[in-house]
This record gives C-alpha cells, sequence and structure tokens, in this order.
C-alpha cells in the first residue's frame, strides 16, 4: 500500500501517492470540465435521463426504430467525445467519469426502447384487421362457423407475426446497446472501487448497474463481462481478465 487514504477524498488519490491531486486546477483541467459539461448537455438531448415517464420511443414501429437508430448514432458519438476527453486528462478520475457517463446515456437508450409499446399497425391496417375482425360474426350468424373460425386464426397469425418480429428486432437493438452500456458501467465501477473513489458522476452508474445486471441475468452479464481486460491488472500484466461474480451483480478482478 502507498498511503492510507479515505474513501472521501471522492478520486483524489492517484492511486501511486498520496498527494493531492484535486486540490489545484490546472487551465488544461478546466477545459476538460467545460468540454464534459458540454457533452453532458449533448446527451441529455440524447435521452432526457432521471424523466422515466418521457424515455420510451413511441409512434409505429418503423418510427420508432428509426428513432433508436439515430439515438444510438449520437450516443456513439458522445462515447468519441469522453474518449478523446478521457486522452486528454489520462488519471483515474477522468477515465471513470467519462466511462460513466458514456454507460450512462446507453443506459437510457436501453431502458427507453425496453419500455417502448409502438403501434404494431398503421390506422390502415388497423382499420382493416377491425373490419376483418367483424366478418366472423355475420359467418357465425349464417351458421358458416368453419370459415368463421379460420378467419379469426388469420387475424390472430397476422397479429402474433407482426408482434413476434418487433420483439425480434427490439431483442436484437437490445443486446446491441447492452454490449455498450455493461462494458463502460463495469470498468468504472472497478477502477472505482481500485482507487476508492465516490462522487456524483458515479451515482446512477452505481445505482443502474445492479438493475441491468438483474435484467439481463448471470449468463449474459458474465458473456460481457469476463470478455473485458482488467483494467487494474499491473503494468506489463497481459491476459488478465475480469471475472463476473454471481449474484452479487459486481465484477471481482
Amino acid at each position: 500500500m502507498a498511503c492510507a487514504h479515505a474513501r472521501v477524498t471522492c478520486g483524489g488519490w492517484d492511486g501511486a501517492s498520496c498527494k493531492d491531486h484535486v486540490a489545484r486546477s490546472t487551465r488544461g483541467e478546466e477545459a476538460a470540465l467545460a468540454e464534459y459539461r458540454s457533452i453532458d448537455v449533448d446527451a441529455r438531448a440524447i435521452c432526457p435521463e432521471g424523466d422515466e415517464s418521457a424515455q420510451a420511443y413511441k409512434g409505429l414501429v418503423g418510427e420508432v426504430i428509426h428513432a433508436v437508430d439515430a439515438a444510438i448514432g449520437q450516443a456513439d458519438a458522445v462515447d468519441q467525445r469522453l474518449a478523446k476527453l478521457r486522452e486528454s486528462q489520462p488519471t483515474p478520475g477522468w477515465e471513470v467519469l467519462t466511462l460513466a457517463r458514456a454507460g450512462s446515456v446507453y443506459d437510457c437508450i436501453w431502458t427507453s426502447l425496453r419500455a417502448a409499446k409502438p403501434q404494431l399497425f398503421t390506422p390502415k391496417q388497423q382499420a382493416l384487421l377491425l373490419k376483418l375482425q367483424g366478418i366472423p360474426q355475420g359467418l357465425s350468424a349464417a351458421g358458416q362457423l368453419q370459415q368463421t373460425s379460420q378467419i379469426q386464426q388469420q387475424v390472430a397469425g397476422i397479429q402474433a407475426l407482426v408482434q413476434e418480429k418487433w420483439n425480434y428486432t427490439s431483442g436484437q437493438y437490445l443486446t446491441a446497446v447492452a454490449g455498450k452500456l455493461v462494458p463502460r458501467y463495469v470498468r468504472a465501477h472497478v477502477l472505482a472501487r481500485r482507487y476508492a473513489m465516490e462522487g456524483f458522476g458515479l451515482l446512477r452508474a452505481s445505482w443502474r448497474l445492479p438493475v441491468v445486471a438483474s435484467v439481463l441475468g448471470d449468463a449474459a452479464m458474465a458473456e460481457i463481462v469476463e470478455a473485458m481486460p482488467d483494467p487494474t491488472a499491473p503494468e506489463g500484466t497481459k491476459g488478465r481478465q475480469l471475472h463476473y461474480a454471481r449474484d452479487l451483480f459486481a465484477v471481482a478482478p
């Protein structure tokens, strides 16, 4: 141990010495903070974090997919900006902050998509389905029970097929977005634990990571996490991976 340090340092420890790396703010750090604030504003414009009622994508299936595609593209741009900021400020504190923020915007998209219940049919298609659903009543009154059953099965089959297609498509998107948010949250979590960091920027990641893990399940989380290199491995150490700790949502380096 290089020195004893309290968790209330909020990331002030650099992992090597007992010097205070937060007390003094350089021009570079001030510029980095300004850039981070700008990125944060853009990230919130992509997805309104903290307002769960406003997050769900609405409209027809095609409109929802288009909106999700656009949001992911914008989130990728934010992630790239955060990566550049991380490179310009190579400290554990900035790495944790930028990773947690990137994970958060992907998390918001993921949460929104999970809550989405789009309209599966256009108004014209819905009118045709209603018309078809009304036909069996007339046939049943005329005693044509076989034809009634056939039409009802056809209508139910169409609805089930469209619903199944939406479930598959949204599932593919959810898997892709989870593959972006989980590694960023996990890496931020592991580094924050390694350097005894706390702070507002880490709150959402700390709160959301267990929720995401419980939704994805142990198998999916383990598949993502165990493909990640350990960010706390000593320099010169190659091939050390993270291991997922079952039922703890967390990662065990």
